[in-house]
């Protein structure tokens, strides 16, 4: 198997495996479905599998761009314009990589239905960066590949709506930022996979004494979504709520019905307690 990059500057693929002409059956032939797949990868066994599915407009103008970017790097590396460690430097996603961010925020009240509730909510960012697509003035929605998840101690239900809507001032103090990828936690992992209604999670609420002073403890998980918007194109703010037009005339960029149907899409699990469990996206402008 290789990829490859034709004249066209299509992303490509060849198999060498050989498949029995009984079974030689592209998806196309068999599942309608399999249409739609963007960027298909097939996997070299039977029954095959399109194992590129989630692939999305945007993730697959993001891999195609990277491809090229690491092909004229070594390039330049084999003239001596640069070196290995440039091929390796650390990505730019938060610091050169875009003007415009989504801050996609999961809270709990507990740690147990924290890791269930913030697995749900990684699973479906795919669809929400499928819906930012359709909206004309966006080229890219590119989501980070972990979330970041923190711990608050809020004194009050004022600062409880803080930390809801991104506010890290209330983060518990000798506690860290801790990406995703190192929970390395069963449940979170299930729901994250799709499984969370299979789930149980238990109820109740969190809270601690700190210096005689009652504390609510909130558990969040910040997913981000870079915006990169089409040629041309400019917006003043995004608006993940609400459309409105700034003094000076410019657009605000109108989100409400991408990020309304992603949450109603998170809202509806079984488990799902406002009581228990909140969702808010906000926009961050570089």
């Amino acid at each position: 198997m290789g990829l490859y990059k034709s004249e066209s500057g299509i992303l490509g693929y060849r198999s060498v495996i050989r498949i029995p002409q009984a079974i030689k059956l592209t998806l196309v032939q068999v599942y309608n479905g399999d249409r739609f797949h963007l960027m298909p990868i097939i996997t070299p066994a039977y029954p095959s599998m399109c194992s590129t599915h989630n692939i999305t407009m945007s993730t697959k103008k993001i891999i195609i761009r990277e491809l090229e970017r690491g092909g004229d790097i070594v390039d330049k590396i084999f003239t001596g314009q640069l070196q290995w460690k440039d091929l390796f430097s650390r990505h730019t996603f938060f610091t050169q990589g875009y003007k415009y961010y989504l801050s996609i925020i999961a809270a709990s009240r507990s740690k147990e239905a924290q890791l269930v509730w913030s697995g749900l909510v990684e699973s479906k960012v795919r669809l929400l960066v499928s819906q930012l697509e359709t909206q004309g003035s966006i080229e890219i929605a590119h989501p980070f590949n972990k979330g970041f998840d923190r711990v608050h101690h809020c004194g009050n239900e004022d600062e409880v709506e803080a930390v809801s809507n991104g506010e890290l001032q209330f983060q518990a103090k000798n506690t860290k930022t801790e990406p995703t990828d190192l929970t390395k936690d069963p449940k979170h992992d299930a729901a994250a996979n799709g499984d969370a209604e299979n789930i149980v999670v238990p109820n109740g609420h969190s809270e601690v004494q700190l210096n005689g002073e009652e504390k609510h403890v909130i558990y969040t998980t910040t997913y981000y979504i870079g915006i990169e918007l089409a040629q041309g194109r400019l917006a003043a703010s995004i608006q993940p709520e609400s459309s409105d037009i700034l003094a000076d005339g410019t657009k605000k960029l109108d989100i409400s019905y991408q990020t309304k149907h992603f949450k109603e899409l998170c809202t509806e699990w079984a488990q799902y307690s406002p009581e228990m469990n909140s969702l808010n996206i906000v926009h961050t402008r570089k």
